[in-house]
């Protein structure tokens, strides 16, 4: 199933919005190791949404840029579900729909596209 063409789009709006909300900073006499934490955490979300961005864009020039967001998927949907446990708001950028849709582009490729080391 291709991806719907809209995905794109609404990933990077949603991204953009993601950016000018403060609920990712913990609420009041937090610790200053519990905020970096939180500040770490941010930080992986919006790096590890950034290699989905790109690879996604790529694919929009391409279907044969396939291979390279089959392999961002494998390396960072996992992870990127974990983060959405920790930081539920950050389910405006990747709501079920589109992790189901991002999952589903994995499962038709499962077997496709995996690197062999020499």
């Amino acid at each position: 199933m291709p991806l719907n063409n809209r995905v794109c789009p609404d990933i990077i709006l949603k991204y953009d919005m993601l950016q000018f909300q403060d609920d990712s900073q913990p609420p009041g006499n937090t610790s200053p190791a519990i905020t970096k934490r939180g500040n770490r955490l941010v930080f992986e979300f919006i790096e590890r949404t950034g290699y989905i961005l790109y690879a996604l864009g790529e694919h929009r020039k391409s279907d044969e840029n396939i291979p390279l967001l089959v392999h961002v998927l494998r390396n960072q949907l996992t992870w990127i579900e974990e983060l959405l446990r920790i930081f539920p708001s950050a389910g405006i950028i990747f709501p079920d729909p589109i992790i189901a849709q991002l999952k589903e582009v994995l499962s038709e490729h499962s077997g496709k596209y995996i690197e062999r080391r020499s």
